[in-house]
């Protein structure tokens, strides 16, 4: 494993987001908030950043992408979606 990978900032983080389309250093989590019930769709809400200001924002739209959540037991919990806009 390279050792930037390992020192970077998305691995030392407890929540990653990850997208297929976007590099995993180049957006990283800042907040989320979502609702989840029996029966019924689930909606998340994430406020990502990014040093990159020339990253493309449209490009992801439509992609998939996951949280993956560590949890207490150090097994990890996934959401998996697709991003249906930016603001």
């Amino acid at each position: 494993m390279e050792l930037t990978k390992i020192s970077s900032p998305q691995n030392r983080r407890l929540i990653r987001f990850t997208s297929p389309i976007a590099n995993p250093q180049e957006l990283l989590l800042e907040h989320f908030s979502g609702v989840e019930g029996l029966s019924t769709l689930f909606s998340f809400e994430l406020s990502l950043i990014s040093q990159d200001a020339r990253l493309e924002l449209k490009t992801l739209i439509g992609q998939p992408a996951s949280l993956e959540i560590e949890l207490a037991t150090g097994e990890a919990r996934y959401i998996h979606g697709y991003i249906s806009r930016f603001s």
